[in-house]
């Protein structure tokens, strides 16, 4: 278990103006304090709390007391002789030791005091309140359930062309003996490396640091028939155009944690096998990434200029129906144009106008147009 306490200091003083452009005869420290511990061996923390006579006589505090219910008990001053003389030199600190808590046993959940330290009214500036409001917050946590022996998992190679949507599973590979203990459902999380893909889903992009990728589901079973070679979860991606071939997709971590309804029962902890995604329309020159566009006889895409700076015009060679899209570097559409092409019964040019309003930013886009299986993709530059 853990324990981790706040200490939150607010001075109140008036609203003249004047009197809070001078600085305060008497200031305290107003740090957040943190504390850890476990409930089988609970011991009591402590934190200083610093009183400062900022002016050139002394200043004596003339009692305290706690308020809060039956919370103000978990909390508790340690050195009352000090308090008890409670004078504080002038241009010099008085420290005050607080303790908690002070009460075992001890169950979870949050405690909150306040405690009040009273200076005599005489000793202030009469627009200046002598009452000083510090606010005591112990936050004591559940223990967090056992972990496990591992799972292992496994990531398999994918290929996808730019743009494209495919899944990415994570696969069991090996399979630990589990406790049947009336799980009933199971949360699994994966953080990943920023590849060259990224999840459909926003809520999974972005949410850890340096631009890991976290996926966190709630599964309805308890995996207790799950063999090798099942699929755990699969992760709807987009594959996006990198500065490489193929890259590693590498496992930052990885958890399933069971439940017995929305009590938790334990984790178990993941090896991961990790898998690569290859980009198949690429190729790497001079050690930049350039399209690989095998040449299709009844589809092309022509531009007066691939650096776009204005609206431009665009003619489509196709025949049949086909889809028009243009993308970002991430595989997103920026825009959708397939609704807006006529089918054609034999080969011929669709011509319109690609709008420089479209992208909100510079940089580099592709254009994509493709017919049944077979595809034509032309980068251009957005200035």
């Amino acid at each position: 278990m853990k324990i981790i306490y706040f200490l939150l200091l607010l001075a109140l003083a008036s609203t003249d103006l004047k009197a809070y452009l001078e600085p305060l005869p008497i200031s305290v420290n107003s740090s957040t304090i943190r504390f850890t511990s476990t409930i089988d061996k609970l011991d009591s923390d402590f934190q200083n709390l610093i009183f400062t006579n900022n002016t050139n006589q002394k200043f004596v505090i003339d009692r305290f007391e706690f308020k809060g219910g039956r919370d103000k008990d978990f909390f508790k001053i340690t050195d009352f002789s000090v308090i008890q003389k409670g004078e504080i030199e002038k241009f010099s600190s008085l420290t005050i030791t607080i303790k908690f808590p002070v009460i075992f046993p001890i169950t979870p959940g949050i405690k909150v005091a306040a405690l009040l330290f009273h200076f005599p009214a005489n000793q202030f500036n009469k627009n200046l309140d002598s009452l000083f409001v510090i606010y005591l917050i112990g936050n004591i946590l559940p223990e967090p359930p056992p972990t496990l022996k591992e799972y292992t998992l496994e990531i398999p190679k994918i290929n996808a062309k730019i743009g494209e949507s495919f899944k990415l599973p994570v696969l069991f590979k090996q399979i630990p003996v589990i406790p049947d203990n009336q799980t009933d459902n199971v949360k699994f999380s994966i953080s990943f490396n920023e590849t060259m893909m990224t999840p459909e889903n926003p809520n999974q992009r972005g949410r850890f640091l340096d631009g890991d990728q976290i996926v966190d589901v709630n599964l309805n079973t308890n995996l207790q028939n799950t063999k090798v070679g099942d699929t755990l979860y699969s992760i709807d991606c987009i594959a996006g155009l990198g500065n490489s071939i193929e890259t590693p997709i590498v496992i930052i971590d990885s958890t399933i944690r069971f439940f017995k309804g929305q009590r938790p029962l334990y984790n178990i902890k993941t090896k991961i096998i990790e898998g690569a995604l290859t980009i198949t329309d690429i190729y790497v020159g001079d050690t930049i990434p350039r399209l690989i566009t095998n040449f299709v006889n009844d589809l092309a895409i022509k531009l007066d200029n691939t650096t776009i700076k204005d609206n431009s015009n665009l003619n489509l060679y196709y025949s049949g129906k086909v889809k028009f899209v243009v993308l970002d570097l991430l595989g997103n559409i920026v825009k959708d144009y397939s609704n807006i092409l006529m089918a054609h019964n034999l080969l011929s040019d669709e011509q319109f106008v690609l709008e420089r309003n479209i992208f909100i930013t510079k940089g580099i886009y592709l254009l994509r147009l493709t017919k049944n299986e077979t595809s034509v993709t032309k980068l251009i530059l957005v200035e």
